[in-house]
């Protein structure tokens, strides 16, 4: 809704209400309270300046929290109340827009089948970044149905990089503001999906090892289409980069491989290939994963996988286990590398396993050291092993594993 609080001009200067105590760094906050409206103006200009300028009902932005799990309104302006804080995992038209691509919704309809936050007819989102970071999204709500042409998109994405200035501004700000040095932040941990999963016929687990809880993930989504998308990764250690760059390396090619399998008919290779794409363009640092990516259809227990860097796909049965790894480059080091996709039928009882790890260590007795894990087993433990005693296994029997999701047709 429209902010009924002070507007452009003129400025005026907050003060202390009568019998209130000074806070703690009294200079410093009254200097910060006063940097905090002049932001809060200029966010609600910029919204205001869009909602005029292409007619719509409102406009939000979007944040994302410190842990990158949750998407939470910072600025609003329209005719309806802010939206919600809503997770990551559920923000289907957020995770797009923060991969890179806007999304154009043009009618009701594709605003119910996206899930739209807020009460519209129309919709568009875009990313709200720097060169170096990912901030959350822009979404514009119209009240009736229309198109947004490409001269239209781009005004919108210049509006969003005005937003980007304005909140690493305040970043700076809020930490000069107490003239003290601010503590180091620790690096927010990745979401991750923590119990097994039964989707039909096919069980998956997965998880990530404790030392790289930062840089390394497992992950799954259901998709649209009743498919599955399993991805395995880590960050490849690179000279002198900062835990913050890695942390962004691993979230780009998490929130890029869910955006990317949404596309009909995907294979693995296609989505890992334009994943390795969206992390080049976010790691200035040049980071890179080591990354799994697999999609599969529950129905038909099929599927293909697609590798980059140090991962390893194993197929595992009682009767024997195999380890296959790649020679590609780890994802988002060569923009322009193509990551070939390997399709597979899983048979009943079988299990998939992914892993990831370092790919200067990935020697074939590095590999043949993971595929270990499971061999000279008695076929009654095969035959019991679910999911995530396959995953979890690994964990136990093999160090250099940074990351693993497992599948099983049961």
């Amino acid at each position: 809704m429209i902010p009924p609080g002070p507007q452009l001009d003129p400025l005026t200067m907050p003060m202390l209400g009568a019998g209130a105590a000074p806070p703690a760094f009294a200079v410093g906050s009254k200097v910060a309270g006063n940097g905090r409206l002049l932001h809060a103006q200029r966010m609600t200009s910029v919204l205001r300046g869009v909602v005029e300028a292409f007619g719509v009902g409102g406009a939000e932005l979007c944040l994302l929290d410190d842990a990158t799990a949750e998407l939470r309104v910072a600025a609003d302006y329209g005719d309806q109340e802010a939206s919600r804080p809503r997770p990551l995992e559920s923000a289907r038209a957020d995770l797009v827009a923060l991969a890179g691509e806007a999304v154009v919704l043009e009618d009701a309809e594709q605003v119910a089948e996206w899930g739209v936050a807020r009460r519209c007819r129309a919709a568009v989102c875009v990313p709200v970044a720097s060169d170096t970071t990912i901030h959350g999204t822009l979404w514009l709500y119209a009240n009736l149905p229309r198109a947004f042409d490409e001269n239209e998109l781009l005004l919108i994405e210049i509006a969003a990089g005005r937003l980007a200035v304005e909140v690493e501004r305040r970043r700076l700000l809020d930490a000069e503001a107490t003239f003290v040095t601010p503590p180091a932040a620790a690096a927010p941990q990745l979401p991750t999906p923590n119990t097994p999963t039964q989707l039909g016929e096919i069980e998956v687990a997965g998880y990530s090892a404790a030392e790289g809880r930062h840089t390394a993930l497992h992950d799954w989504l259901t998709l649209a289409d009743g498919r599955l998308l399993l991805v395995a990764g880590a960050v490849v250690d690179t000279p002198g980069g900062s835990p913050s760059d890695a942390v962004l390396a691993a979230q780009a090619a998490r929130v890029a491989s869910r955006c990317y399998a949404e596309s009909r008919g995907a294979d693995a290779g296609g989505v890992l290939t334009r994943v390795a794409r969206a992390v080049w363009q976010a790691t200035p640092g040049g980071e890179g994963l080591s990354l799994a990516v697999a999609v599969v259809d529950p129905d038909e227990c099929a599927g293909s996988y697609s590798l980059a860097g140090g991962a390893v796909a194993m197929s595992v049965r009682a009767s024997r286990t195999t380890a296959e790894a790649t020679e590609a480059p780890p994802a988002g080091w060569d923009r322009d590398e193509c990551y070939a996709s390997h399709p597979f039928e899983l048979t009943l009882r079988e299990r998939l396993v992914f892993s990831v790890i370092d790919p200067r260590r990935a020697t074939p007795a590095a590999v043949e050291g993971l595929a270990d894990a499971y061999r000279g087993l008695p076929a009654e433990a095969h035959r019991r092993m679910t999911a995530w005693a396959a995953a979890s296994r690994l964990g136990d029997h093999a160090d250099s594993s940074l990351a693993t999701v497992a599948i099983r047709w049961n």
